[in-house]
């Protein structure tokens, strides 16, 4: 499409503008989300499925009499973008809302591990399609990927759909009945500290993987595609690594030891990154390795926050609406500075570094 960092800031800021409005939702109407977490699922995944055949007819209606459908570049207007992206964050958070409240009625206070291993399949998808769409890069033809991406939403809308129709009941998993009673029914200051740890964690996350790839293609390192998308996947390998070690460890240790762990390495991880930008400078081995660790480390600190604050408060809809509402301000704003950050980087590549 030949846009810049500002522009890929903006579509993806609407991606969290609709991120946010499917949150308000559970604001506004808890009782779905606490009734019917299952077709929110439904909806989530059958909505992001139809944005992708949205925008195949808005592109085949413009280009398929000029060209090939197989030889069209997925996306060619900006327009069309933003109101995928749009569509897809309001996607995004349904399936956030949902499937959280969902793993909470499923486990209770023991969804530590459990919230890591879901959350793995975000990672194990995130290198799978760089894979997968590493062939088509060079043609700019992301039809097939994006098509294939398509049905397997439809595929787990129709599985979400099964057992709403059955109405499957979930029994809390408890391997220890003295851990029942939350120390903590409902605070008002925890609450607003964990809607702030979401704004940044979530931010941050979304941030990086996104501009990581836009990034190292930029003309400060000369590097390839194959190499580009190399690097990305380290960096999710790192963060799939990350999240399993996790749900592991979180078997024997508590979670609120694992959340101090990973914030201490979080914070050592913020130094040198400082060190490395405006100090030392980043090579494109440094950014590959500061990549992977960076990717290991943010890996597990959204579930086990998660986790932290289902044993520590009372998590109604409302609230946890309210949360994932802190991660959708926190993912429009980091993405939107980063892409004003962009015209800094392209006017002096020299002495600016994301």
């Amino acid at each position: 499409m030949n846009v810049h960092y500002t522009e890929m800031g903006s579509a993806l800021a609407l991606r969290g503008i609709g991120y946010l409005i499917a949150n308000l939702l559970g604001v506004f109407l808890p009782i779905i989300v606490k009734k019917h977490n299952q077709g929110l699922l439904i909806v989530a995944f059958l909505l992001s499925g139809l944005s992708k055949k949205l925008n195949f007819e808005i592109l085949f209606k413009k280009k398929t009499s000029r060209l090939g459908v197989l030889s069209i570049p997925f996306l060619r207007s900006l327009i069309v973008l933003c109101v995928v992206c749009f569509l897809l964050g309001i996607g995004h958070g349904l399936t956030d809302l949902g499937g959280t409240k969902l793993l909470f009625s499923m486990w209770g206070m023991n969804s530590a591990a459990p919230l890591n291993i879901v959350r793995l399949g975000y990672g194990i998808g995130a290198i799978l399609m760089n894979l997968f769409v590493q062939p088509f890069l060079p043609q700019s033809n992301l039809f097939v990927p994006y098509l294939i991406t398509a049905i397997l939403c439809f595929a787990i809308a129709i599985g979400y759909l099964i057992f709403y129709v059955r109405e499957v009941q979930y029994e809390i998993v408890n391997t220890n009945e003295q851990e029942n009673e939350k120390t903590v029914r409902f605070g008002w200051i925890l609450s607003v500290l964990f809607i702030l740890s979401a704004f940044f964690t979530y931010g941050n996350e979304q941030t990086f993987s996104t501009f990581l790839f836009s990034y190292l293609k930029s003309d400060k390192f000369q590097i390839s595609t194959n190499q580009a998308i190399a690097s990305t996947i380290r960096y999710w390998l790192s963060y799939c690594l990350g999240r399993l070690l996790t749900a592991v460890v979180c078997v024997f240790l508590s979670v609120e030891i694992c959340l101090t762990l990973v914030w201490i390495l979080g914070f050592v991880l913020a130094v040198v990154w400082l060190i490395f930008v405006w100090f030392v400078g980043l090579t494109q081995t440094s950014l590959v390795l500061l990549g992977a660790a960076t990717g290991f480390v943010l890996g597990p600190i959204i579930p086990l926050t998660f986790a932290f604050f289902n044993r520590k408060v009372n998590v109604t809809p409302i609230l946890l609406a309210l949360v994932l509402c802190g991660a959708a301000l926190g993912i429009m704003s980091f993405q939107k500075i980063a892409g004003e950050f962009g015209i800094l980087f392209r006017r002096n590549d020299n002495s600016f570094d994301f």
